[in-house]
């Protein structure tokens, strides 16, 4: 197994770890049973250095109604390759619908929007670059209907400064509407519960949201994938 491939099967293995993990956490939720997905077009083609990266949010459509989970994805990918010669792209080859309707292969209305996306970037560069050819996949992997569907964790700065310099606790250095306008209403209890799970950590309480948020060490937060970039000879 060359380094590519080696690459490849840790990304899906630790994904899938870390998809039991919230799965566990998040039992009786509505993301239970929920799948998730990592690449758009097949990795083993698109995973070299290029001029062009597509990242989406997340992966859309219904958990439940998926054929198949991650687990099955670098299958999928070798034998669509060994049956077409050619590599495998989400917008070209797969079939997508929406409120029980289907569009044929590579049709749907987002579909289209992208190859037209990469089109005119390529035209921009002046130089021809299919869809199919460019590496894609998304920032958050867990499949949900809405983007409304997904968590975030809102940002929580620092104190404003009176003119004094001293800390203002009582204000917010950003606006509350304006994390509103971002986050939705639910923002304001997410923060508060930030603020509380701070003060129990400062009291020398545990806190299990303080121990899943914060990270000492960037290393730790991919698994085996620990290498210094800077060290990556492409």
């Amino acid at each position: 197994m060359d380094d590519i491939d080696h690459l490849i099967k840790t990304v899906f293995e630790q994904t899938e770890i870390k998809w039991q993990e919230v799965s566990q956490y998040i039992a009786n939720t509505s993301l239970d049973g929920g799948r998730y997905s990592i690449f758009y077009n097949d990795p083993f083609h698109t995973l070299k250095k290029g001029d062009i990266y597509l990242v989406g949010l997340n992966p859309g459509g219904d958990p439940q109604k998926t054929k198949f989970n991650v687990k099955d994805e670098i299958s999928e990918f070798k034998k669509f390759y060994s049956s077409h010669n050619r590599s495998f792209s989400a917008y070209l080859d797969e079939v997508w619908g929406n409120t029980g309707s289907e569009y044929e292969k590579g049709q749907a209305s987002h579909q289209k929007r992208v190859k037209e996306l990469i089109e005119s970037v390529s035209n921009c560069l002046g130089q021809f670059c299919s869809v199919r050819d460019i590496f894609a996949a998304n920032l958050i992997f867990f499949r949900t209907k809405s983007k409304n569907e997904l968590s975030y964790v809102p940002p929580l700065a620092p104190a404003p400064l009176n003119e004094d310099g001293s800390a203002n606790e009582s204000g917010s250095r950003i606006p509350p509407e304006y994390l509103e306008s971002l986050f939705g209403p639910p923002v304001h209890g997410a923060l508060d519960t930030l603020k509380s799970e701070m003060e129990r950590r400062r009291r020398g309480e545990k806190s299990d949201l303080m121990d899943i948020l914060i990270m000492y060490k960037w290393t730790e937060a991919l698994g085996p994938l620990a290498r210094d970039p800077v060290d990556i000879t492409w």
